[in-house]
């Protein structure tokens, strides 16, 4: 499944707010705002987003290039 693949590597990405996408700008605003008010709670929430984006980056390697179950191949196609 190529095409689900590169549709759901698309929005993994916009999950962890490459720039470029909608959720960056967004993160990078509310981030901007709360340093300015409190830097602890900030650094901790970042420390958070990252972990999130590595944790996203591993699901979509676990989902795209996991186990091949063939049995689905017949079954399920690709998106139309």
């Amino acid at each position: 499944m190529p095409l689900y693949a590169i549709v759901f590597l698309v929005f993994t990405l916009a999950n962890i707010a490459l720039p470029g996408t909608a959720n960056f700008v967004g993160e990078f605003l509310c981030f901007v705002g709360a340093f300015q008010a409190n830097k602890i709670i900030t650094i901790i929430a970042a420390t958070g987003i990252v972990l999130g984006g590595g944790y996203s980056l591993w699901l979509y390697n676990r989902v795209a290039f996991g186990n091949l179950k063939v049995q689905y191949f017949t079954v399920k196609g690709d998106l139309s």
